[in-house]
């Protein structure tokens, strides 16, 4: 309507950590919430230190609970509440990536080379597949590359930022 400003987009910052089953399984929530609202909504995802040192985390923060194989059965138990994620049985046992920082500092770096939000959220959709559906370490460089250039994620602007 004429003399009507144009209405921005309500903004959701959605902070999550890749390592993160919990992030994991609720991706599919905001895809749902971006395809319902389209432009009317504006997802800006923010990373979160939650496994930023999976030895003090996991190794020493469970040691009394069973250690790694108990947060192995942890996020197994959890990962099973959700139809919508595969959840490999390496992950956690056998698969330990060191720290999130390194596919964090990626993702920052899609978003600084100018990614879009669609972009982003399959940047990081498709680190998160990779590591609990395909027990792939994405806390490795070369593997982040190698998962996103498999996924037609264009990685050579990020690495340049």
């Amino acid at each position: 309507m004429a003399g009507q400003a144009a209405t921005e987009p309500l903004e959701l910052t959605y902070h999550s950590d890749v390592l993160c089953v919990f992030a994991y399984a609720s991706e599919v929530k905001v895809k749902a919430l971006k395809a319902a609202h389209g432009g009317s909504l504006k997802i800006v995802r923010r990373v979160c230190d939650s496994f930023g040192d999976t030895a003090k985390k996991i190794g020493e923060g469970w040691q009394e609970k069973g250690g790694w194989e108990a947060y192995a059965d942890h996020v197994s138990e959890i990962g099973g509440r959700f139809d919508h994620i595969a959840l490999h049985a390496d992950v956690w046992r056998k698969l330990r990536p060191a720290s999130s920082h390194s596919p964090h500092l990626l993702l920052k770096a899609l978003e600084i080379a100018g990614a879009d939000e669609t972009l982003q959220g399959k940047a990081a959709w498709t680190l998160r597949e990779a590591f609990f559906a395909q027990a792939a370490d994405i806390g490795r460089w070369e593997v982040q590359r190698e998962v996103l250039r498999a996924a037609d994620v264009d990685t050579e602007a990020a690495e340049q930022a």
